[in-house]
């Protein structure tokens, strides 16, 4: 069976065991699953560095440079960073202006 809100569980879960409500609740909301008007959003998947890497096509290390240097929007989770992917799609816009959204 395949869940497509398995890793959204396994990491609330997670951060729910860690102690680390806040993150939990602006990760609900990032996706659209909490707060006022709270719906499934398919464009509000968490991402791993390892998965925003991949989808932007840079180091995973760039990835993290990105967040530091605030051109790229993440959610903190306990200890762990998730990208929302409207966050990826900003960043691929102001990047690459003249394209579409890339696969």
């Amino acid at each position: 069976m395949d869940d497509p809100l398995f890793g959204l569980r396994k990491l609330i879960a997670d951060a729910v065991e860690e102690g680390a409500w806040r993150g939990v609740l602006r990760a609900l909301r990032e996706v659209g699953l909490a707060g006022r008007g709270a719906t499934l959003n398919p464009q509000g998947r968490l991402l791993t560095a390892e998965e925003a890497a991949a989808r932007l096509k840079i180091p995973r290390k760039a990835v993290y440079e990105l967040v530091r240097t605030g051109a790229l929007r993440s959610v903190r989770i306990g200890r762990r960073l998730r990208f929302p992917e409207s966050a990826l799609m900003v960043w691929e816009q102001e990047t690459h202006p003249d394209t579409e959204n890339r696969p």
